[in-house]
């Protein structure tokens, strides 16, 4: 007499599905679970969680890149198609230096055209500025701007970094309302990543320095950004001072 195969064994005496059955019925549930491997400690949070995914060399094909937004990234290899004012050289490096000397040169910045796509500067589209930046003076009376931005002044109208008088805000400014969060844990003579990401769903910009949240403002509603506002970075005296906003890279996107 042949013995009997354990998997083709019923699973229990009143249910006539096999221990096979059962396994495969119980795989497939596994497999449509949206949320499976995803507690702590289980594969996909690790894996969300590396800084690194280790994907092999020519994997990641160009197709696959979003189609659902707008992307600009450099290291500013060419001036050509950027808007300067005052003294602006990326000789001898990668990145740029916006210079200013308080007696020749006491505003100087750099900013592009904001019609990258129609309408770009639009409260209904997620946007993101992104730099590497060290603002490098001879003391600390400086002005400057990075983000969506005209200038360093309270009343601008955009979203990004401002400097006041050597003070470190995260700006956001819409019709006629400022909404400014002092950044004071920041050292601004130290090299940071500024990062400040507004999310149209909520109608809010946060803003991180090297991957920390520092700040989150909501934007007011009943008013509209304009559509003239292009990624800039900018340096501004007001006093006697001299000195460098160096930028390393910038990453701008906004939303199709």
């Amino acid at each position: 007499m042949a013995e009997p195969v354990w998997g083709n064994l019923a699973k229990t005496q009143d249910n006539p599905e096999s221990v096979d059955d059962a396994i495969a019925a119980a795989i497939a549930v596994h497999n449509a679970d949206p949320m499976a491997h995803m507690a702590a400690g289980q594969s996909i949070d690790v894996h969300r969680a590396n800084t690194v995914v280790d994907h092999p060399v020519g994997s990641l094909l160009a197709d696959k890149m979003t189609n659902s937004e707008w992307t600009m990234n450099t290291v500013f290899e060419s001036l050509d198609v950027w808007n300067i004012v005052g003294s602006v050289d990326n000789a001898g490096q990668l990145g740029v230096a916006v210079y200013v000397e308080w007696t020749p040169t006491k505003t100087s910045s750099l900013s592009a055209n904001p019609q990258f796509v129609p309408n770009f500067f639009n409260a209904s589209k997620d946007m993101l500025f992104q730099t590497l930046a060290l603002w490098d003076g001879s003391n600390t009376h400086v002005n400057g701007w990075l983000g969506f931005l005209t200038t360093y002044t309270s009343t601008d109208l955009g979203f990004g970094f401002q400097i006041r008088d050597g003070v470190l805000y995260a700006h956001v400014r819409c019709g006629t309302t400022t909404s400014d969060q002092v950044l004071s844990s920041v050292d601004i003579t130290q090299a940071h990543i500024y990062r400040a990401q507004y999310n149209a769903a909520f109608n809010s910009v946060a803003f991180y320095v090297d991957n920390v949240l520092v700040a989150t403002i909501t934007r007011p509603t009943g008013t509209n950004w304009a559509d003239d506002t292009g990624p800039a970075i900018g340096l501004h005296l007001t006093q006697s001072n001299d000195g460098n906003l160096r930028v390393g890279n910038l990453l701008v996107s906004r939303q199709i």
